[in-house]
């Protein structure tokens, strides 16, 4: 299994997530990394409910009135603008990838974060930190990595980012992905400091 981190199993998806809204509510946490992704979208309502500010841990570089835009996916349900801090409006307006890119790192500079909330995908995957591009992201100093796929280019928060948030929950839902825990440390999301994984089926 993994080193070093703690695994809590959950009964449904649904238990989970009261869970992890009970948390963030005791621990008031205000600076919060979200990961997109169909996988935690039911948790996204809770959100309504909590006075914090949201970055999203990844986006695609497309137009954000889609159904592939995690930042469309996350208003939908929040119907929050002044609550998601990134992607914003001039992210979408900016048309240069360097703008893009110092427009993210702009938004997520503070010195610390309270807490992220991952997923983790069906390859390992974290934000959009695959093997391929997991040493780049890792030993990048700075906050914003760009990720060029065959479907969508990406911007993500870099590895190196995430290790310095105080607290990281890695959300692993499904026995598919479950199977991956005991893979040894060849994924991603294994490499996540200062982690604890909340799993159900």
């Amino acid at each position: 299994m993994i080193r070093n981190k703690k695994i809590v199993f959950f009964s449904s998806k649904k238990k989970l997530f009261e869970n992890l809204f009970h948390f963030l509510k005791r621990n008031n946490a205000r600076r919060l990394i979200l990961a997109g992704g169909s996988s935690i979208q039911n948790f996204y309502y809770y959100l309504k409910f909590i006075n914090c500010e949201i970055i999203l841990s990844d986006e695609r570089l497309i137009e954000p009135k889609t159904s592939e835009s995690n930042y469309f996916n996350l208003l939908k349900i929040t119907n929050d603008k002044n609550k998601i801090k990134w992607p914003n409006e001039d992210f979408f307006k900016k048309k240069k990838l360097h703008s893009k890119i110092n427009n993210f790192n702009k938004c997520i500079n503070y010195k610390n974060f309270d807490l992220s909330i991952l997923t983790i995908g069906e390859d390992g995957h974290i934000a959009s930190i695959f093997k391929e591009n997991y040493l780049k992201s890792f030993l990048t100093n700075k906050n914003a990595l760009f990720v060029k796929k065959k479907k969508f280019n990406r911007l993500s928060i870099s590895l190196n980012k995430i290790n310095k948030v105080k607290k990281n929950i890695i959300i692993v839902i499904g026995r598919k992905k479950a199977k991956l825990l005991g893979r040894g440390d060849k994924y991603p999301f294994n490499k996540v400091k200062n982690s604890i994984i909340l799993y159900c089926n």
